[in-house]
């Protein structure tokens, strides 16, 4: 029963160093339905449970047939949110080259030699970007995003 519980608390242990230092499992392979993560609960929700019924007087090979169902239960359940929440950005991309086209409210003034910011919305979010210009825009003036300069940066006309 003690050695079922070690090796619950250690695949705890491993389950969350997974989840806390990004890739520090990475030796372990995962794809799109295996993750480390996943089976670290699976091991662990067998282990307890298992050495939960041990302890209540079951013998270990009745006990761990409950154990096994459990644990195949959590780790289908596991890939299957992890799986979710790694293919979940697709459709809110909020990448800079979507920005092209959206009209935005210009925050800090921009013209010929300077840089300015602008507010755009993109997939309900609240984007503040620098903003190159080659007309004078002042502050409050609505503008069209033609160009992303880069990552933080895009190219703007003012909007008559």
């Amino acid at each position: 029963m003690t050695t079922l519980y070690v090796i619950g608390t250690v695949a705890v242990v491993l389950g969350a160093i997974g989840l806390l230092v990004d890739g520090a499992l990475d030796f372990v392979p995962d794809s799109e339905w295996f993750s480390v993560t996943g089976l670290a609960a699976g091991v662990a929700v067998y282990a307890f449970t298992t050495g939960i019924l041990v302890g209540t007087g079951l013998p270990l090979g009745v006990a761990s047939l409950p154990g096994a169902l459990a644990a195949l239960v959590v780790m289908v359940g596991a890939s299957w949110l992890i799986y979710r929440l790694r293919n979940s950005g697709t459709e809110h991309d909020t990448s800079a080259s979507r920005m092209i086209g959206l009209g935005g409210t210009v925050i800090t003034p921009t013209g010929p030699g300077l840089t300015g910011e602008i507010d755009l919305v993109l997939a309900g979010e609240r984007h503040r970007m620098n903003a190159l210009s080659d007309d004078d825009i002042p502050a409050g003036g609505r503008a069209e995003v033609v160009d992303v300069v880069s990552p933080t940066c895009v190219r703007i006309i003012q909007l008559r």
